[in-house]
């Protein structure tokens, strides 16, 4: 559940803080994510608070659905085993078994350790690399084509 603090600024500004948890990590550390979310200047009291709690729900779905990934502290690890989880009652029993094998005995560990926001595109190319020098047929096996 996320939490709210009602913050008024020396300007008179009102905000709210929303602290959402994301959960622990393998340590056992509590991951959170913090927000602000402005509210109209206008609204009273009640109807402010209204709207911080009914943004940070709807953030808090986003966030725990996995709509939402720019942690930067996330692995790609947990991530693609969180996306694999969420997509699993889409797929078709063997193509979820396909994903699963291929997640764990190819990509998983070439990105193991990555954190999510910092694989770029050269990383993939890379990894797409060793891929096709794994598989791809040697020269002297392939035929001429005249």
């Amino acid at each position: 559940m996320a939490s709210l603090k009602r913050v008024t600024h020396k300007n008179g500004r009102v905000v709210y803080r929303i602290v959402i948890c994301m959960g622990y990590d393998k340590q056992g550390n509590k991951m959170v994510r913090n927000f602000t979310c402005p509210v109209s200047q206008s609204a009273t009291f009640r109807q402010q608070e209204k709207e911080a709690l009914k943004y940070a729900l709807e953030l808090e779905d986003r966030l725990k659905s996995g709509n939402e990934h720019c942690d930067n502290r996330l692995l790609f690890e947990d991530f693609s085993r969180k996306w694999l989880e969420n997509v699993k009652d889409t797929l078709a029993y063997g193509t979820y078994v396909g994903y699963e094998q291929l997640l764990r005995s190819k990509i998983l560990p070439y990105f193991n350790g990555y954190k999510i926001a910092h694989i770029r595109t050269s990383d993939i190319e890379a990894f797409y690399r060793t891929l096709t020098d794994i598989y791809s047929p040697a020269q002297s096996d392939v035929m001429p084509m005249y």
